[in-house]
């Protein structure tokens, strides 16, 4: 189960990534500690250019998931995004899951109102080299779990 903030970006493109893979016995899910907040839609339009490349999408969850304990007792390994994804669920959630990972991959920069072609551009850039990072982590992942 990955976690990141909003479960837009990070955690539904290592969704997807992992589930493509389709490894029996393995299915990947994902939610976001502030999903419940998004002004982000499903799903970021960035990250769904990125999966609809890889032509994964259809790998992931339609819509975001905000995390709870429940979702996360349902699932044999946690990775994290960031470690304040891991504070959030220690500290607010009161729990610690049994098995679980912090991957350290940032998220994209703040979200602009009103977006420029430039922008947009570079949101397109540096969202796939969280990719790229994304790919190699599962990837290690999956050498390890098989």
């Amino acid at each position: 189960h990955f976690v990141c903030s909003g479960n837009t970006n990070r955690s539904r493109m290592a969704e997807a990534y992992l589930n493509s893979k389709q490894i029996p016995g393995i299915t990947a899910t994902s939610s976001g500690i502030r999903a419940d907040d998004n002004l982000n839609d499903d799903i970021c339009w960035y990250s769904k250019e990125i999966l609809e490349e890889a032509d994964i999408l259809q790998y992931t969850n339609p819509t975001w998931t905000k995390t709870s304990e429940e979702i996360l007792r349902a699932n044999d390994l946690v990775i994290f995004m960031q470690e304040e994804h891991s504070d959030f669920v220690q500290k607010k959630l009161h729990f610690t899951p049994a098995q679980f990972e912090i991957w350290y991959i940032p998220d994209i920069p703040g979200a602009d109102f009103f977006e420029t072609a430039r922008s947009k551009a570079k949101k397109l850039v540096i969202d796939k080299e969280i990719f790229e990072k994304i790919k190699e982590r599962v990837d290690i992942l999956t050498k390890r779990l098989a």
